[in-house]
């Protein structure tokens, strides 16, 4: 039979996620449960620790490397990723990780979904700095905003970003085989305003909803 060669590699840390990129998937990002990021070109055979090179944003301060918290590949493109930063710092690349540039969000990312058809198209949520600021001294960098979670819509991939909604639950893309696929559909609370509640079951308070048109 056909010899397997196998070769060990050492990374900082446990891997806690590996995304194949490109048509021929022979580039590689490996996410490890420190939050570094290593790629390979060659299916694995040689690896780069590229963190260094993912600078987040700080004030005063010189600016120090990413850790990551999420890779998340575009289904609509397999050179295109982005990285989400536990520090409000994220990237996008559509090369395959060998450049990056930072998205224009500057909160912490709960979740990301790109468009299934359309490249530059994805769905962000995140929770307002208020959620964070729970069960800690209010700073002055802390706005008045109420603790819920928000919807933004991107076309550009990440330089600009519109508002579907707030006191979001849950949300998703169109189903493609209905000719659906550029709606948005979501769940939220009927009630706007105060700190959103936790959600253990369904709530008369919950209203299911969608948009063509990002909401507007």
């Amino acid at each position: 039979g056909k010899k397997v060669e196998v070769k060990e590699v050492t990374f900082d840390s446990s891997v806690s996620d590996i995304q194949w990129l490109g048509e021929d998937q022979s580039t590689v990002l490996v996410q490890t449960s420190k939050g570094r990021l290593y790629r390979s070109t060659d299916k694995g055979s040689n690896w780069n620790d590229i963190t260094d090179k993912l600078k987040q944003d700080s004030e005063g301060d010189a600016p120090t490397s990413i850790t990551v918290t999420q890779i998340v590949k575009s289904p609509a493109d397999q050179n295109t990723v982005m990285l989400a930063g536990a520090q409000r710092t994220h990237f996008i690349s559509t090369n395959k990780g060998e450049t990056w540039r930072k998205l224009r969000q500057k909160s912490t990312i709960h979740t990301f979904l790109f468009h299934k058809s359309r490249p530059k198209w994805a769905l962000l949520s995140t929770w307002t700095k208020a959620c964070e600021a729970k069960g800690r001294k209010k700073s002055d960098d802390d706005d008045d905003t109420p603790c819920n979670h928000m919807l933004y819509l991107t076309k550009d991939l990440g330089r600009t970003f519109t508002l579907v909604s707030s006191y979001v639950v849950q949300f998703s893309w169109g189903d493609v085989s209905q000719q659906q696929q550029d709606r948005v559909y979501f769940t939220h609370f009927t009630k706007r305003q105060g700190d959103q509640p936790k959600l253990t079951m369904w709530s008369k308070d919950v209203e299911f909803a969608y948009t063509d048109n990002g909401g507007r």
